[in-house]
């Protein structure tokens, strides 16, 4: 096994580990009876696609992982006017910084990307089954959540059309900006 084959069984094989004793259980190479052939079929799934599914994907993608990015298209940032306290990207809008990181990662040819809700995900042998919207079956060695949170609105008028330009929940994001605002 050469260096690139070490580093890709290794950061796959570390995907799923529960604790280090399972290790060594990682180094012999799975049964797999799933049909690889499929075009459905990836080393690893991630639902996802903002910017955690995509920094994973990438990651996986320089060590030539098949990779199967699924995602709904709607980040929780997504009507936030501009992004802060993000190293090369401040003040930039979120739909850019997620564009330009599309882009990116769709660069390597391992890689693609689906525009789908999940609706169910199922452990089966060799890995998991993950059915989207419409039925649409895909299958995938290993599995990655990376599917950020969704913000519960109380429901008061205008409080989540509001959310992210004047309601603001997070000082990291907008605490510098509004500083000295009543």
């Amino acid at each position: 096994m050469n260096r690139q084959e070490f580093l890709r069984n290794l950061a796959l094989g570390a995907l799923s580990l529960q604790n280090v004793e399972e290790l060594a259980t990682h180094w012999v190479p799975e049964k797999n009876t799933m049909t690889q052939q499929n075009e459905s079929f990836s080393e690893v799934i991630i639902i996802g696609g903002s910017y955690a599914g995509l920094a994973a994907a990438m990651a996986l993608a320089v060590l030539c992982a098949k990779v199967l990015i699924l995602d709904a298209g709607e980040p929780c940032n997504r009507q936030t006017p501009h992004s802060h306290n993000f190293l090369t990207q401040d003040g930039q809008v979120p739909a850019h910084i997620g564009a330009v990181a599309r882009a990116e990662v769709l660069q390597y040819p391992t890689v693609r990307l689906r525009k789908i809700w999940v609706s169910a995900v199922q452990a089966v042998e060799g890995g998991f089954q993950v059915t989207g919207a419409g039925a649409e079956v895909f299958q995938g060695k290993k599995l990655l959540l990376a599917t950020g949170v969704k913000d519960q609105m109380p429901d008061l008028p205008g409080f989540a059309e509001s959310w992210g330009i004047s309601v603001l929940h997070c000082p990291y994001c907008h605490g510098y900006e509004v500083k000295s605002k009543n």
